[in-house]
């Protein structure tokens, strides 16, 4: 794959996303996990089985799965344990999801309430996702 569209860009999910950034001439799509993930066709799994299978018949590839959200909610660098479990909850299901679309790299953007910025903020985000290190080299996805 040379050129590739993300979801933010082009405002469109799911079979729309793959859809639309063929149509107009991109060779691979990224589903991005903003906020109201849960409602996203990521987290519905008749939805992303459709994707497979548009992928697959459209010759448009998914390459990757962006995570977004944390930028927002800080993930797993959060002082707040609750939005630290959902960052594991949202790992999760794009570790599920992305091994079953056989993507090839999670992109975790640490931008803003997410940024990496210092040492110490470093160090607990290593911390924190270490865990689904096994898991995601089991699936041979990049992070």
């Amino acid at each position: 794959m040379k050129y590739g569209i993300t979801e933010g860009t082009l405002k469109k999910e799911g079979i729309g996303l793959l859809k639309t950034g063929k149509r107009i001439g991109f060779e691979g799509v990224e589903p991005v996990v903003f906020w109201g993930y849960e409602r996203s066709a990521l987290w519905d799994m008749e939805k992303v089985k459709e994707m497979k299978k548009v992928s697959k018949s459209e010759g448009i590839e998914i390459p990757s799965i962006c995570v977004g959200i944390f930028n927002e909610t800080g993930g797993f660098l959060s002082e707040e344990e609750k939005i630290v479990k959902k960052a594991e909850d949202v790992m999760n299901r794009v570790i599920e999801v992305g091994k079953y679309l056989e993507i090839k790299v999670i992109l975790l953007s640490c931008f803003f309430k997410a940024s990496l910025e210092n040492e110490e903020r470093r160090k607990r985000f290593a911390e924190r996702i270490y865990k689904f290190l096994p898991e995601i080299q089991n699936g041979n996805i990049y992070l």
